[in-house]
């Protein structure tokens, strides 16, 4: 079964019909009822007919909403799944359906019920943010959306705007970036170094190496320039190779009771005279460097995973007053 679409039309005939607005370029249905601010969304892109139903308001004289109010709406509203209040913020949810008419009918008996339980109860439409009884708009930050008043959505919207990320990398970053992809290469080489050279160590080894480089690189510096993802893959390569021979190495400062000056020369002369058997030599290097480009990869895409959230601050709906 493919998945269900609903286009603009079909929102905005169903937001007509709850005596509301469609925000074309929001996705999201808005107005007022009764002097209530109510926004209603699709609740989950797979499912475009469930819907939740948000407010802001507060009651002097009653409890905020609980399991019994809860029951009490779901008794008028048997489409209802769950209401809820946190402070001010009044959500609703409704059931999922595969009509649209039947989604329409739902939502609108919901939006009945709901409106009698407040004017029932004294509920008075309020900011999210200084809890005054005023005019409300609704602010949109990446997913989420609150009633707020003029003011206070200035100040919120103002203040995300100057806390969100940018999309370039600056020199400093950059230069904590190669500070930290040193630190990993550093850890990495270590890795490479004391862990055997059999082929199953050297996947491990190979892969800290790639890993300890790409992550402490992108977390130290942030969003990455071209320059530094070269140079994370220039010392990527450069210490698997060091840290590879780094561990023969080692192998004969230990078996041979050596320096590290006669090991290095001694490992290094037998390189060149050809004495090693470099089929093997090789196929292992070669499994490193594969290990580490899988390492590398899978923490770089995982470290900057945070740079493709989407940061998007919107003002539904104020230029249609």
């Amino acid at each position: 079964m493919g998945r269900m679409r609903i286009n603009d039309e079909q929102y905005q005939h169903m937001a007509y019909a709850w005596g509301l607005n469609y925000d074309m370029e929001n996705k999201v249905i808005y107005g007022e009822r009764s002097g209530y601010p109510l926004l209603i969304y699709a609740s989950n892109a797979l499912a475009p007919l469930m819907f939740t139903i948000t407010t802001s308001a507060v009651s002097t004289f009653y409890p905020p909403i609980g399991n019994v109010e809860e029951n009490l709406l779901k008794s008028r509203a048997p489409m209802l799944t769950s209401a809820v209040q946190r402070n001010s913020r009044i959500i609703l949810s409704s059931k999922n359906t595969f009509d649209i008419n039947e989604a329409q009918k739902n939502v609108a008996c919901i939006l009945s019920a709901l409106i009698s339980f407040m004017q029932e109860r004294g509920f008075m439409p309020c900011c999210e943010s200084c809890g005054y009884s005023v005019h409300t708009e609704i602010l949109q930050t990446g997913h989420e959306y609150r009633h707020l008043c003029p003011p206070c959505g200035e100040r919120i919207a103002a203040s995300i705007w100057q806390n969100m990320p940018s999309g370039k990398a600056s020199s400093n970053n950059v230069i904590k970036g190669i500070l930290g992809t040193v630190l990993g290469a550093i850890l990495g080489f270590i890795f490479m170094t004391l862990f055997p050279s059999y082929t199953y160590t050297i996947l491990v080894s190979g892969l800290m190496a790639g890993t300890f480089p790409a992550s402490i690189g992108v977390c130290m510096g942030g969003r990455p320039c071209k320059a530094t993802k070269i140079t994370i893959v220039v010392i990527v390569v450069l210490t698997v190779f060091v840290g590879y021979n780094a561990n023969y190495v080692l192998a004969f400062m230990t078996e041979r009771n050596m320096s590290v000056g006669v090991a290095a020369k001694t490992y290094i002369s037998l390189m060149l005279a050809g004495m090693a058997n470099m089929k093997l030599w090789t196929w292992r290097l070669t499994a490193a460097y594969i290990a580490a480009a899988v390492g590398g990869f899978s923490s770089y895409l995982s470290a900057s995973s945070k740079f493709n959230k989407t940061y998007k601050v919107a003002h539904i709906g104020r230029y249609r007053r």
